[in-house]
């Protein structure tokens, strides 16, 4: 008999480590904890750098950092955005809040 599943496919349990430290920058981020979700970010880039939510990661640190009044920062999570993943649909909006700095 196969071990009985208490979770779902798609739940908590069932997702990657580095999709639940995601995640766990996401939900501060959804609730304008920008200071948790800014260290989140990082951490999660410290952690999973080649991943495939980096890019999405490092908008949200630029996203947090703008939120807590900080451009230098943000301008920095940004422009690493664009070097390091030149080809992600995500450029165009750093650009975008680039130019707005």
């Amino acid at each position: 008999m196969p071990p009985r599943r208490w979770t779902a496919p798609g739940e908590l349990y069932w997702k990657t480590f580095e999709d639940v430290a995601f995640e766990d920058a996401q939900t501060p981020f959804r609730n304008e904890e920008y200071a948790t979700a800014v260290r989140n970010f990082h951490l999660f880039l410290q952690q999973n750098p080649g991943h495939t939510k980096a890019a999405k990661a490092k908008l949200g640190m630029g996203l947090c950092y703008l939120k807590l009044n900080n451009p230098m920062q943000a301008r920095a999570a940004l422009e690493s955005l664009i070097a390091d993943h030149p080809n992600d649909p995500l450029v165009d909006r750093a650009r975008t809040l680039l130019d707005r700095l």
